[in-house]
């Protein structure tokens, strides 16, 4: 991850070679990799609703990352991605 003056990037090394595959402002960066959750607490025997960022699952982030990798990198079966066009 990278910050920049426009927001944030994120960026892989493969192959020797530096590929971003996301770019984006601060929050619209984070909103994909958190997501809100309503708790209920109790707070001097009131219950309280709150909302909080709780980071997603790895088989959500997991789902997240996938086509951003295939459309820079390639498949991650080994399949044929863009690369395969350039050698």
């Amino acid at each position: 991850m990278v910050r920049t003056a426009e927001g944030l990037r994120l960026e892989v090394r493969v192959g020797g070679r530096r590929l971003t595959l996301l770019t984006d402002t601060e929050d619209g960066f984070w909103a994909r990799f958190y997501a809100p959750v309503e708790r209920e607490r109790m707070r001097l025997g009131e219950p309280v609703r709150e909302i909080e960022q709780w980071r997603r699952s790895p088989p959500e982030l997991a789902a997240i990352l996938r086509p951003l990798w295939a459309a820079r990198v390639g498949s991650p079966d080994g399949g044929s991605g863009p690369r395969s066009a350039t050698g």
